[in-house]
């Protein structure tokens, strides 16, 4: 971040959770949130693979936030997500958040599982 930022910017990194591959044992995997802060707005930079074990930290991060707050999801650095990512993320947005930087084809399974959400909820009349 550029010292013009820097002053504007309340930077903090949350948490590093390393979780070995399924598919390649002597490697691992990596997923990383760094929140900022800017007035009230606050952006949450993910990256690295988003899975369902760790929504439970992430959903805890965004709750903790004072109401008041803009929440942004900054997708740039994701590389890989699971269908349950998928899930929170559009419940995100359901709820306000914005998600930037997402990459083309996380952003067109979002928008494939909100339509389909939205289609299930039309047939049971709700």
């Amino acid at each position: 971040m550029s010292a013009a930022h820097s002053k504007f910017f309340q930077l903090r990194t949350i948490g590093v959770c390393l979780a070995p591959l399924q598919h390649a044992p002597n490697t691992k995997s990596m997923f990383k949130i760094q929140r900022s802060i800017n007035g009230r707005l606050v952006v949450f930079a993910l990256s690295g693979r988003i899975k369902a074990a760790r929504l439970g930290e992430l959903q805890q991060l965004l709750a903790s936030e004072a109401d008041d707050h803009r929440l942004v999801l900054d997708l740039k650095e994701v590389k890989l997500v699971d269908r349950d990512a998928i899930g929170f993320l559009v419940n995100c947005e359901a709820k306000g958040m914005k998600l930037t930087n997402c990459p083309p084809y996380i952003r067109e399974w979002i928008e494939q599982e909100a339509t389909q959400k939205t289609v299930l909820k039309a047939r049971r009349g709700l």
